[in-house]
């Protein structure tokens, strides 16, 4: 488990450095830390999708929106996406 005051320091410092690059995120929504942004105020009865939305955002502002950074969270989790035909999921 991490702590996102660790993650937040992290990438301000990557971003700082690497002025021309883009940095994202892929982290699990179900194993956020507490003091992830946005995690005390979200919308009761929000769906899934919804609550990713609300912490993508809350997340981006933190940060203080810079430039380059494109905030994801990982509603359903990786492996599912691993062992996943990849025929079926492609849009025709």
């Amino acid at each position: 488990m991490y702590d996102y005051a660790r993650s937040k320091w992290d990438i301000q410092q990557w971003m700082k450095k690497e002025r021309t690059a883009y940095c994202t995120t892929m982290f699990d929504l179900y194993a956020l830390p507490t003091d992830f942004p946005g995690m005390n105020d979200i919308p009761p009865g929000s769906t899934p999708h919804q609550r990713v939305r609300h912490l993508e955002h809350a997340f981006s502002t933190d940060l203080g929106n810079p430039r380059g950074f494109i905030p994801y969270l990982q509603l359903h989790e990786f492996e599912a996406i691993l062992f996943s035909d990849i025929d079926i999921l492609m849009i025709r």
